[in-house]
């Protein structure tokens, strides 16, 4: 009764108003907005749905005006947006349509009668989105850090985004403690709504092992997906198969635009990592890719080296979207020596160094073996490898047993050291199986660039990530799964300081302008805005 009692700006609020609010607030025929306008009056709150509420245009309502008239402008547009709807129910169609036209309407603005002015709010185009990633914070890789960011940044710029993810497993390929042991759970990162449903994850990679990992996850995502509150869009991140279907159906189940962001393919990364069973995994991932691929509304791509392989799979030429990867690169910060002097590296060695996710697609093994021609040949060389995998204890298997010390191993470090851990380095090194041409970009040669050390790739010279290379400017590329020509290209970066600091610092330019934050967003809210266009009215 504290309610009905409570006097708000020196006054009551009258009961029609109050019986008019709590049957808008159950209403799904009003937008965001509206439903909100009640709640915000009586706390005299900014009611526009952006979270800037110093720069917006649209002025604060005033909780003296009077309650019955902002109770008879609900009423007259909840009738309205009824008696427009309830003429269609006779045909399902024509009722699906006319949602679609109200709710875009609605989404540009909307018009409260308040006292003698008008107070205008102008929303943004898409105030619901859902998103299916199976890789989300915490986890680092996987598409995990494109999904954060992009969610992270529509969360803050006034959309309500909910996560369908997976438990967070990855570059271990183990549950993270805190997660264990669940098989469903709801949590808030930065603004976004996580869901986060029961996977298999399997300790030893192979096709088979990866591929009940995505069927899990699919059958556990798309019924939770299709429970929550209708959304406004889909988006989904791939290379999870699993994540793009639960999203394809969702979208067809509400009726609303799907986009995907298409970071890999799943069927041609299992063949050119040369895992076991990789074959036969394309051969039964790549027509679900296609299909899905092809209804989806848009597609986005990082690099204009995967427009080719998917218009190959049939998706419209005029469908796909290019879109740099979402990657919030950091310039090191710390003194090499004092990054050295903390992790326990040598301060008189050259440093060759390596970090990230340590599986099949790296070929690590070449690596080894080039530290043990180093060993004799050039013993001021020592080889560092950052981070964690699948096949970590396989390099350090094969490391032990031939006996060498130029070689060190050390866990993922925190995000804040990471940078400053690749300045310290002398040479980044990256390596990829001479398999892997197509539909691969590793997303820590931004990282790379931006620290300004040289780069050293040892990956198939038409690949996206040779090319990617040859664009910045700042490294060179080798051939791959050849510890000699490895060790080769090493070994002149070092002797030639000069051309070693021009490679890094035209790969430290290129981060700056490839990965401006501002260009990031505003090709994010166009690819969201072509979406909310899309809708089929």
């Amino acid at each position: 009764m504290s309610f009905f009692t409570k006097e708000v700006g020196g006054r009551r609020p009258s009961l029609l108003g109050l019986v008019t609010t709590v049957w808008a607030n159950h209403s799904s025929q009003l937008p965001w907005a509206m439903r909100r306008g009640w709640s915000a009056r009586r706390r005299g709150r900014h009611p526009c749905p952006c979270s800037h509420p110093e720069r917006c245009s649209t002025p604060r309502l005033d909780p003296r005006t009077s309650d019955r008239k902002y109770a008879r402008t609900l009423l007259v547009l909840c009738s309205t947006r009824f008696a427009f709807l309830s003429a269609a129910v006779a045909n399902r169609r024509l009722l699906r349509q006319s949602s679609r036209i109200t709710r875009k309407v609605q989404a540009h603005s909307c018009t409260l009668a308040v006292g003698h002015e008008n107070v205008i709010s102008k929303a943004t185009h898409i105030v619901r989105i859902l998103v299916f990633a199976l890789n989300y914070a915490p986890d680092e890789t996987g598409g995990a850090a494109t999904a954060t960011g992009r969610g992270r940044y529509l969360a803050a710029t006034g959309h309500d985004v909910t996560v369908i993810a997976g438990f967070p497993h990855t570059p271990e390929w183990q549950v993270k403690p805190g997660y264990r042991r669940r098989l469903t759970m709801r949590e808030q990162i930065d603004g976004v709504s996580v869901v986060r449903r029961w996977h298999h994850v399997p300790t030893h990679q192979t096709a088979f092992g990866r591929s009940l990992m995505e069927a899990s996850f699919a059958l556990t995502a798309t019924p939770t997906g299709l429970l929550q509150q209708r959304p406004d869009l889909v988006l989904s991140v791939t290379p999870s198969v699993g994540a793009a279907l639960a999203g394809s159906v969702a979208a067809r189940r509400f009726g609303v635009p799907h986009g995907i962001f298409v970071l890999d393919l799943a069927g041609r990364a299992a063949e050119q990592s040369s895992m076991t069973g990789g074959r036969v995994a394309r051969w039964f991932a790549e027509p679900l890719e296609r299909t899905i691929l092809r209804h989806a509304t848009r597609v986005a791509i990082i690099t204009e080296g995967f427009r080719g392989p998917l218009q190959d799979m049939s998706v419209p030429h005029d469908r796909i979207d290019l879109l740099t990867d979402w990657k919030e690169t950091e310039e090191p910060s710390l003194p090499s020596e004092e990054i050295r002097r903390r992790l326990g590296l040598p301060m008189d060695k050259k440093l060759v160094l390596h970090a990230g996710n340590m599986g099949y697609k790296q070929g690590l093994e070449h690596v080894v073996d080039a530290a043990v021609l180093a060993a004799t040949e050039v013993p001021s060389l020592v080889f560092v490898m950052v981070g964690d995998g699948n096949q970590r204890g396989r390099v350090e298997a094969r490391a032990r047993a031939h006996r060498i010390s130029n070689m060190l191993f050390l866990p993922l470090q925190p995000r804040r050291l990471f940078p400053s851990l690749l300045g310290a380095a002398d040479v980044l090194l990256l390596h990829q199986r001479a398999r892997v041409v197509e539909m691969s970009l590793p997303s820590k040669l931004a990282d790379y660039f931006a620290s300004g050390r040289p780069v050293v790739a040892a990956a198939n010279e038409a690949s996206e990530t040779s090319r990617e290379i040859s664009r910045a400017g700042g490294g060179v590329v080798v051939a791959p799964e050849r510890p000699r020509e490895l060790l080769k290209g090493i070994t002149e970066l070092l002797d030639d300081p000069s051309r070693a600091a021009s490679l890094g610092l035209a790969g430290q330019e290129y981060a700056r302008s490839r990965y401006r934050r501002e260009e990031l967003a505003e090709a994010l809210d166009g690819f969201v805005a072509r979406l909310g266009d899309q809708v089929q009215l």
